[in-house]
């Protein structure tokens, strides 16, 4: 009997294991599912706020962070670390700060919205906005992955109603100007660039943001049919990056270049645009997704239905390989 109970239990708890994994994996890739599924100019965008190193926010330093997670007891140790921090939050928003984090980590997105909204309320007791701001910016995050664009807009609105830093405040105005862009709202999105985030990245040193300006207009006039428009930031943006030596950027300028000329029938140099950014592109490059797309979609309109079958079945390979990571 006791055998059978032994048996019994490690059957249940396999069985509730392999739920659970099944339960994260499905999340992750209906995720991935969403975003390759929406009407983005660039997948690669919000992929690589996805996968990116520093795309969750914390509160808490690595030590802390690494203590806390590597403790058995994390969650209840949390008021006896709490010297550690390097800012002395609200106990309580601290602790649904942590559970949010570990849940986006393993996958449980909506999990971790939920406890990030839990803990924002919990951090309106704390008279440091450092926690606040943070929680904000991953609730932001999160909504946009999720294409929750209402949510999104709103929480990168409350986000520029605190004192933060020059380039946190040009990002924010950046996400709700393609966020208004998604939403159908051409003149909003067109003046949060003009009127805020076009002068403010000009005057900074780093010039990352003032691509991202450039690259939003381009987006914005491609939308909305203006392709002169379009074409000339798409060139000053481009323009920017190699000057600056940013690659990664130099391979989205192309991109976005090549998309543009796609559109007004300069179909081959739409092509030799997508081949100097495959060349840029190393292997695996998350922005091979955006090349493969816009060959298949430019071969297509060359009346070139080969050509953009071969394109289509590599975007489809680079998509299966995503999500299998």
């Amino acid at each position: 009997m006791k055998n059978k109970l032994i048996l019994l239990f490690t059957y249940l708890l396999i069985s509730n294991f392999c739920k659970a994994n099944t339960l994260l994996i499905s999340q992750k890739q209906a995720l991935i599912n969403s975003i390759f599924s929406s009407n983005t100019f660039l997948i690669s965008e919000k992929l690589n706020i996805l996968f990116g190193a520093s795309n969750i926010k914390t509160s808490f330093d690595k030590l802390t962070l690494s203590i806390l997670i590597n403790q058995k007891q994390g969650f209840t140790s949390i008021q006896k670390l709490d010297n550690l921090y390097w800012f002395k939050g609200n106990v309580k928003a601290n602790r649904l700060e942590l559970q949010a984090y570990l849940d986006y980590k393993s996958g449980i997105y909506y999990s971790a919205q939920a406890q990030y909204k839990l803990a924002l309320a919990s951090s309106l007791t704390n008279p440091i906005k450092e926690q606040r701001i943070l929680i904000l910016e991953n609730l932001a995050m999160l909504n946009y992955l999720q294409n929750n664009l209402a949510n999104a807009y709103n929480y990168y609105s409350l986000l520029l109603d605190y004192p933060i830093s020059g380039s946190l405040f040009i990002k924010c105005t950046i996400q709700k100007s393609k966020i208004a862009l998604a939403k159908g709202d051409i003149k909003l999105a067109e003046n949060l660039i003009y009127k805020t985030a076009l002068p403010l990245s000009n005057r900074m040193t780093n010039k990352s943001l003032l691509f991202e300006s450039f690259l939003t207009l381009s987006q914005i006039y491609l939308k909305s049919k203006s392709y002169t428009q379009s074409k000339w930031f798409a060139i000053l943006a481009l323009d920017l990056a190699q000057k600056k030596g940013l690659k990664s950027r130099q391979i989205i300028g192309l991109i976005a270049l090549a998309k543009v000329k796609s559109q007004t029938g300069d179909y081959d140099l739409a092509q030799q645009n997508l081949e100097s950014a495959q060349q840029l592109c190393a292997k695996n490059s998350i922005y091979l997704v955006d090349v493969y797309q816009t060959y298949s979609i430019n071969s297509k309109r060359m009346g070139k239905q080969n050509l953009a079958k071969v394109y289509d079945k590599k975007f489809l390979t680079f998509k299966n390989y995503i999500l299998s990571h």
